[in-house]
């Protein structure tokens, strides 16, 4: 299989994840979101579960509101992700 043709103006880092996403079949930004994630979740390993999930979430739901607009990922990806930072924020509050 060829790859697409690369389009002739590729000028900053959101173009170029653009295009990877089309050469990647829109899989790139989401598997980009899930490594954003656990470098999280392995930066905050010394904090308590708890808390770790909660930054963790809250984080990568920061980062999937910013790549969103960027066109990276998928409006599920968000909302799965903020899902994500509410569930840890609800486990930290009412632990």
């Amino acid at each position: 299989m060829t790859p697409p043709p690369l389009p002739t103006n590729i000028t900053g880092i959101v173009s170029l994840g653009l295009y990877l996403n089309t050469v990647t079949n829109n899989w790139w930004g989401p598997l980009l979101l899930l490594q954003v994630f656990f470098f999280f979740f392995f930066l905050y390993i010394d904090k308590t579960q708890e808390t770790n999930f909660a930054l963790t979430g809250l984080f990568t739901a920061l980062i999937a509101a910013i790549w969103v607009v960027m066109g990276w990922i998928d409006m599920i990806e968000f909302v799965i992700a903020f899902a994500i930072a509410i569930i840890g924020l609800l486990i930290v509050r009412f632990r």
